[in-house]
């Protein structure tokens, strides 16, 4: 069973040579999700290794995507913005939203 369900969104290039991506964390158990702003799905995992202590190179998540066939940032699903690089307080909040336990001690 997949620990995660991630589902990328991501627009096409605009005049400045911009691509913006957004995913979608699904827990598979309960289905609850929400969506996070991110320069892409690799940030997301890497977090997502941190909170479930798993080791890199194990893949527990079934990954998705799509393009939204524009180059508006509006084209992208409705989105919180999260720190991109690193698990923090904000994070484990959203995760336990869903169903996750996510320990406080680390």
């Amino acid at each position: 069973m997949y620990k995660a369900l991630l589902h990328e969104t991501w627009t096409k290039r605009d005049m400045s040579g911009n691509v913006y991506h957004a995913v979608r964390i699904t827990n598979p158990k309960n289905e609850k999700s929400f969506t996070v702003e991110t320069p892409s799905l690799g940030n997301v995992e890497s977090i997502l290794y941190d909170a479930f202590k798993f080791k890199s190179g194990r893949y527990p998540y079934y990954r998705t995507d799509r393009c939204t066939d524009s180059s508006r940032l509006s084209s992208l699903p409705d989105r919180i913005y999260l720190n991109q690089c690193h698990l923090d307080d904000k994070w484990k909040t959203e995760l336990r939203k869903i169903g996750y336990r996510i320990p406080n001690n680390y």
